[in-house]
């Protein structure tokens, strides 16, 4: 509960100008792009944030699905709000990976 808190308080302090979009991952991660050359495939990211990996990668790699969970449901919503352009290749929720499910 508190690392959520402090995740919402530092993105209700920054918004999205404090990481920039991550364009490299590609060329530092190459089973990225060999999924992408194969056709298709599945990316999950967790911690994804308002995006900074997934949307740099949906735009390189056109054939890649992409999941992405963060602890905080409010920054996903405001991820979501901005980004409404790629809905059909991505896919983000909210998700403590600390805690079990009920």
């Amino acid at each position: 509960a508190e690392a959520k808190k402090n995740w919402d308080l530092f993105y209700k302090r920054n918004s999205d100008h404090f990481f920039k979009d991550r364009h490299w991952l590609t060329r530092e991660f190459k089973a990225i792009r060999l999924l992408d050359e194969a056709g298709s495939g599945v990316v999950f990211e967790v911690g994804c944030g308002v995006g900074n990996t997934i949307y740099p990668l949906l735009e390189e790699c056109p054939t890649l699905f992409f999941y992405g969970c963060d602890l905080s449901p409010e920054l996903l919503t405001w991820s979501r709000a901005i980004r409404t352009t790629i809905k059909t290749r991505s896919a983000v929720f909210p998700c403590d990976i600390t805690c079990p499910e009920p």
